[in-house]
């Protein structure tokens, strides 16, 4: 949809600058930039497809959020605060929550 409303923009104000010439133009670019679009969210789904299917790959990740989830842990039990009424408050990523 973010994509759809940039398109509009994008010929909205090639429209207003250019007083309605060069409607080819405009219909060649609105299309350049949806086909882009499209592409980079064909590479995106092929990416995510080829780790699904590559256990190494997959097991990395696996390791890698294994990792993170305990570092958050760790974190979460040394990183706290008192607030004003006296009750455990705890960091999270840096900020007080």
């Amino acid at each position: 949809m973010k994509m759809l409303l940039h398109i509009w923009e994008e010929l909205k104000n090639y429209f207003l600058t250019h007083n309605g010439d060069g409607w080819a133009s405009a219909v060649f670019t609105a299309i350049g930039l949806v086909v882009s679009y499209f592409m980079g969210l064909i590479g995106l789904i092929v990416r995510v497809v080829k780790a699904i299917f590559n256990k190494s790959s997959l097991e990395q990740y696996l390791i890698l959020e294994t990792d993170i989830k305990a570092v958050e842990k760790q974190f979460k039990e040394e990183a706290f605060f008192f607030d004003e009424d006296h009750e455990k408050k705890y960091f999270f990523l840096g900020t007080k929550s």
